[in-house]
């Protein structure tokens, strides 16, 4: 008899520990289930964004392939803009800078490599990036600018970096032969070349 009252005991203490404490486990069962969908939907829309990119990319290839000036801007207006993070806005800012070059516009281009070394997320898109962006200031005498770029140096891109501070060796050697031996700034040249030289070194 005893134990039926200890049973009746514990359904009421039951009973009255769910009066007072359904409504938090309710609440913390609806914020799980709320933060697994919100994941999974999270998951869904960066997928659906990677997808929507990749055609778009591939539209603006086709653009370029046509010629089609116009729709080429639009598209890599919209990846810049609407989907920065993923690696497509990159690739299209890229080929972007590939054209502005061709086309003689160097500080144009210059704004499109940076704008990928400041915002993608893909460290091999972001070596690229400084690599073609120190052959913009090099070609167009920064030679600063350029050693600036290839600073520090990636993984994976070793020779193309230290080929490219070779060139800027050069210029500096190119510098100097063109400058009077008792021109005021040519010892800032010569300590830069210097530098170089013991950056390389080491």
């Amino acid at each position: 008899m005893a134990t039926h009252y200890d049973d009746e005991a514990q359904v009421d203490a039951i009973k009255s520990w769910w009066k007072e404490n359904w409504l938090a486990l309710a609440g913390g069962l609806g914020l799980g289930l709320g933060a697994i969908f919100g994941w999974q939907a999270y998951q869904q829309a960066g997928d659906s964004r990677a997808e929507r990119a990749s055609q778009m990319y591939s539209d603006l290839r086709n653009a370029q392939a046509d010629a089609r000036s116009e729709a080429v801007a639009e598209i890599r207006q919209t990846l810049v803009n609407d989907l920065a993070k993923t690696p497509y806005a990159s690739l299209a800012q890229l080929h972007w800078a590939a054209q502005l070059v061709k086309e003689e516009r160097p500080d144009e281009a210059r704004t499109a490599l940076d704008w990928v070394v400041q915002n993608s997320g893909d460290d091999g898109l972001k070596a690229l990036a400084r690599l073609r962006l120190a052959r913009v200031d090099l070609q167009a005498g920064n030679v600063d600018a350029a050693l600036a770029a290839l600073s520090p140096v990636p993984n994976g891109f070793e020779g193309l970096y230290l080929e490219l501070r070779g060139n800027a060796r050069s210029a500096y050697d190119e510098a100097l032969a063109a400058v009077a031996l008792n021109a005021p700034y040519r010892g800032e040249l010569q300590r830069k070349r210097d530098d170089l030289n013991e950056a390389s070194s080491s």
